[in-house]
């Protein structure tokens, strides 16, 4: 695997196995030898307490109780030792990336740890996939817009088809200025569950009126309770 993917796969382990949240002095400290491991193309690194203590705005013996954390619990993803090879006050601290060909996917029995939601990694590899996934995302929202405007689309065709059909069967009784008021009155009607039933309904009621007013209806006299069933077009 390259140095460098395996560099950023080793601090995203880092990151989530510490728990570590974006800003904090062990997010700088992973930040920068895992830059410094990223710009060299090699696992091993080196940096001075003093200062990684300056980058960090802390104290040199905080960043030595930090780099403690580090050592307790992730020492099969990094190791920390000191240059015994200088004769400075403050020798250099050598830091080795465990390459993960050496480690196998699980640890103990347990799944390799899975990144925290705070912590983010540093953007130091370079993303090869980020047209690829951005173009599937806007390839499924462009899917999605394109399923909706169908519909709406054929929920408006099949509504044109059922006024064009109510028109014809209903136009020898009811003139076209009437049907469009009936048809206007409809529209603005909210939770008609059947559009061609409610409509063709209505149509019926209105035209039944008019034959019983101008008299081309014939009504067969069933009694005076029968009269307003025969006005409901019932």
């Amino acid at each position: 695997m390259h140095v460098k993917s395996e560099v950023n796969a080793l601090q995203k382990r880092l990151l989530a196995r510490l728990n570590v949240k974006t800003g904090s002095t062990l997010y700088i400290i992973i930040q920068e030898v895992s830059r410094q491991a990223y710009a060299r193309q090699s696992f091993v690194v080196s940096q001075k307490n003093s200062t990684l203590a300056e980058k960090c705005g802390v104290t040199a013996s905080t960043i030595s109780r930090n780099l403690k954390k580090i050592k307790e619990k992730c020492a099969d993803l990094l190791t920390i030792e000191q240059n015994r090879n200088t004769g400075e006050q403050f020798a250099a601290l050598i830091f080795t990336f465990i390459s993960q060909e050496c480690q196998t996917e699980t640890s103990n029995g347990e799944q390799t740890e899975q990144v925290n939601s705070d912590a983010k990694p540093v953007e130091v590899v370079e993303c090869t996939s980020s047209f690829s996934s951005t173009h599937s995302l806007v390839h499924v929202s462009k899917s999605n817009k394109d399923l909706n405007t169908n519909i709406v689309n054929k929920e408006k065709v099949n509504k044109e088809k059922i006024i064009d059909s109510a028109y014809k069967k209903f136009k020898q009784h009811i003139d076209k200025d009437l049907f469009f008021k009936v048809l206007a009155e409809i529209r603005n009607k909210k939770g008609i569950r059947n559009f061609k039933a409610y409509l063709e309904g209505a149509l019926s009621k209105v035209a039944n009126h008019i034959q019983c007013s101008n008299g081309t209806k014939v009504i067969e006299h069933r009694g005076l309770s029968d009269f307003y069933s025969v006005l409901m077009g019932e």
